[in-house]
């Protein structure tokens, strides 16, 4: 039985070996395969530092409670070392970035800046901050009563005029750094009526504050009592709507042969407001001058509006078109018939040696006319003709831009010897 016994322990050690020999070649492997992993991917996206183009705003925290910072903190830039990938999606959303003012005191503070990274991502590494340090005013916490006011920032529709504000709160209590509360005038709500199109009366709305100083502009770092106020407001009309035709002012000369033919405004009439005794007048909206100078073609212009006084209008401009024409003349000429189609060789007569041609065309043309008068021709035509005596229709040929008023005489006697 020793025997046996000894047999067994023999076996299970030579397992055991084998099984730990096993062991240390999966550990080995398993070293062998993370360090390949790592050698692998820090070749591909390896690891680098790189300053972050976009610098960090600086929270304060622990501001004892009786003191206040006063002014803005100075932004802080940062160098960080991480994977590529990392680097690449960085902002500075991905920081917290604080100065910690629990042991602060009243004037001029240098605090260190601590930067934490908290986008989540793999290891990120902060290697420098700059500055590393901050200077932080702090100031003793004041409180002033100031009224609260309400001003119109977008005005309702056109004549229609805000008349009384209500304000609640009419005063309230602002606190903050005494450098900054001192700036504070007033407490100012904007109220916008862009939507207004309607007299209203007691038209309530709740109005966000600002703290601005005395040149309306707004104070930071003060609080305030409370962040809205109620507003009500009266909307009332002042002036009253009436549509006039506009009248454009067009002077001046055309180039020679040329007149205006026609005006034409748009938009030809302007809706204009004012009171109701300004408009029992006898009013008249018309252009600033439009002065034709030589000019031949139609012209486009764009002028501003002249409002009589105490009259206003949401048309400030309009386009006033001055349409040109030719000035038309007539003139008179005498032209020989010229014969057309004669049948052999042979010579026509007429008892009619001029024809009087009477046309109407612009300067331009009638001009040319009197330089050359060959531009006109009275035709008589003698296809198919035999010898004999016909009374035949003189056609008259005239040039692009020329009318036929008439001609005398219209047929002629055209005889064809035999």
């Amino acid at each position: 039985m020793r025997t046996g016994l000894q047999a067994l322990v023999s076996e299970l050690g030579r397992v055991m070996s084998v099984v730990w020999s096993n062991l240390s070649l999966l550990a080995l492997s398993i070293l062998l395969a993370v360090g390949l992993w790592i050698f692998v991917t820090n070749e591909e996206n390896p690891e680098r530092a790189e300053v972050l183009a976009d610098p960090l705003t600086v929270e304060p925290v622990n501001v004892p409670e009786t003191l206040a910072v006063f002014g803005p903190l100075e932004s802080v830039t940062i160098e960080v070392s991480a994977p590529e990938d990392v680097l690449e999606d960085l902002d500075p959303q991905d920081f917290r970035t604080v100065a910690d003012l629990s042991v602060g005191e009243v004037g001029e503070n240098q605090v260190p800046v601590r930067v934490e990274y908290t986008g989540g991502r793999r290891r990120v590494d902060i290697n420098e901050v700059v500055p590393a340090r901050i200077s932080v005013t702090l100031e003793p916490v004041i409180e002033r009563t100031v009224p609260v006011e309400a001003e119109v920032v977008e005005d309702p529709a056109f004549g229609l005029v805000p008349i009384v504000f209500a304000v609640e709160p009419a005063t309230m209590v602002i606190s903050g750094p005494a450098e900054a509360v001192n700036l504070v005038e007033r407490v100012r709500g904007e109220v916008d009526l862009s939507e207004v199109t309607v007299p209203l009366e007691g038209l309530q709305t709740d109005v966000d504050l600002v703290p601005v100083s005395g040149r309306g502009f707004a104070v930071d770092g003060v609080g305030l009592a409370q962040s809205t106020a109620d507003v009500v407001i009266n909307v009332e009309r002042q002036a009253f709507e009436q549509a006039l035709p506009v009248v454009p002012a067009v002077g001046g000369v055309p180039a020679p042969g040329f007149v205006i033919s026609g005006v034409t405004v748009d938009p030809a009439t302007v809706v204009i407001l004012a009171p109701l005794d300004v408009l029992e007048q006898d009013l008249v909206v018309t252009t600033e001058p439009i002065v034709i100078t030589d000019q031949a073609t139609d012209t486009d212009v764009t002028v501003n509006l002249v409002l009589p006084q105490g009259v206003s209008s949401q048309t400030s401009e309009v386009t006033v078109t001055v349409e040109l024409e030719a000035l038309l003349s007539e003139a008179t000429v005498g032209l020989a018939p010229t014969f057309i189609n004669v049948p052999g060789d042979q010579t026509p007569t007429t008892t009619t040696s001029i024809i009087n041609v009477q046309v109407r065309g612009d300067l331009a043309t009638l001009t040319s006319l009197q330089e050359s008068p060959g531009v006109i021709s009275a035709v008589v035509d003698l296809a198919g003709l035999d010898p004999g005596t016909y009374t035949l229709p003189v056609e008259i040929e005239l040039p692009d831009g020329m009318e036929l008023v008439s001609a005398n005489p219209e047929m002629i006697t055209v005889t064809l010897p035999s």
